[in-house]
């Protein structure tokens, strides 16, 4: 343990203030650049420069906006987590920040860095939940987050940390990097798997003999190219229904629409079945969603129109292995929505339901065996992670 003074947050600073109120209406296509929580990573600034927003130099001095400065520290009153913190890099325009972001600017005895490496404790973070209040999505005050404690130790002692945490946080970021590169290698390979499984009846790799995938006796290629209709003639479309997390909130089902679960309802109007995203897509714009959830209008369904010619699970497989090509029919440059024209033209192969039914079942065998292998890949990262964890721990308890 150390003996290290514990000090106010707000009282480390020279500056302490939340970002500015600045609505849609204030935008602009360029000028000074809004930082919003979605660049607040978890010690580290995320750039996201396909999402950045403006704001003009008028709007900037009728506003009143604070500046934000290269060096400074921002805080995420918002989830997740909650006092998430980055120190702002050097950026080539001026900077703003959204309300929902607390700017710090530290006296001298404090490294910005120091601090941003204790908001990644499990105390810290723990701390601020404490503190934090809302039902539907939970906040923390610039007050309450001002009261937050944060150990003082000399300056060459807090030099010292941030160098040691930084070199673990190298070897782990290497780490993941690696385990992250092989999950994506998994994704690739079970999406061409299906496509090459659907195209052409073939498979290789991944273990499976040819004599698995044999189709028939025929010479004849499994899936003729008369063989092919568009999407939207053998499927229906379904799109989700507009929720709003004010209106509606609730605990009891997850809430999905272009990505992943946003917040909860008290009622369901899906259940187990894939998603496409419809608005706000990103490269896994085709998703497996587990047990009953809410759809809300970013997203939509696809279900066969007659299983005598096309099997749910078959279409299911179909749609997993375009994802690639689902999100490049996309359309926005801040925003990729899915162009609903483009999509229903997509030609499906239909084979006979023999043969329909045979994919599916050569594909789910190898779909396990990827899904352990994933298991696997994501045990070995959360142990990497569990090392960072541990050494921050360390760290600050003076043990490092």
């Amino acid at each position: 343990m150390t003996d290290w003074p514990m000090v106010k947050l707000s009282d480390l600073a020279a500056t302490f203030a939340d970002g500015d109120w600045i609505e849609s209406k204030d935008q602009s296509s360029s000028g000074v650049r809004i930082l919003q929580t979605g660049n607040i990573g978890l010690g580290k600034f995320k750039p996201n420069d396909h999402r950045a927003r403006f704001i003009n130099t008028n709007t900037f001095d009728r506003l009143r906006c604070t500046e934000v400065n290269a060096g400074d520290v921002l805080i995420s009153r918002l989830p997740d987590p909650i006092g998430r913190a980055c120190v702002v890099p050097k950026l080539s325009a001026k900077l703003v920040t959204a309300v929902d972001c607390t700017i710090v600017r530290f006296r001298d005895d404090i490294l910005p860095e120091y601090f941003v490496r204790y908001s990644m404790t499990a105390g810290y973070l723990r701390g601020v939940l404490e503190q934090a209040t809302g039902s539907t999505r939970q906040r923390i005050s610039r007050k309450n987050l001002a009261d937050m404690l944060v150990p003082l130790p000399p300056l060459d002692e807090q030099k010292r940390v941030v160098a040691k945490l930084d070199e673990a946080q190298r070897q782990i970021d290497q780490l993941t990097s690696n385990l992250d590169l092989q999950l994506a290698a998994v994704g690739y390979f079970e999406r061409a798997a299906v496509n090459e499984q659907i195209e052409k009846g073939k498979l290789t790799g991944g273990g499976l003999r040819s004599s698995d995938l044999d189709i028939s006796s025929t010479t004849e290629p499994a899936v003729k190219a008369s063989q092919r209709a568009p999407l939207g003639t053998v499927a229906r479309i379904d799109y989700g229904t507009r929720v709003t997390r004010k209106k509606e909130g609730g605990s009891k089902f997850p809430v999905y629409g272009g990505g992943g679960a946003t917040f909860s309802l008290d009622q369901s109007n899906r259940e187990s079945c894939f998603i496409v995203s419809r608005f706000a897509m990103s490269e896994e714009c085709v998703r497996y969603v587990e047990g009953k959830f809410f759809l809300n209008d970013s997203g939509l369904t696809v279900s066969a129109l007659d299983e005598t010619l096309l099997t749910q699970s078959y279409l299911d497989h179909f749609l997993l292995a375009r994802s690639i090509d689902i999100f490049g029919l996309g359309k926005g440059t801040a925003q990729r929505n899915l162009d609903m024209g483009a999509f229903r033209s997509i030609q499906i192969p239909l084979p006979p339901l023999d043969e329909q039914k045979r994919v599916v079942a050569i594909l789910g065998a190898l779909q396990q065996e990827l899904a352990a292998l994933r298991g696997r890949l994501d045990k070995r990262r959360s142990l990497a992670l569990s090392f960072r964890d541990r050494a921050l721990a360390a760290a600050f308890a003076g043990d490092l």
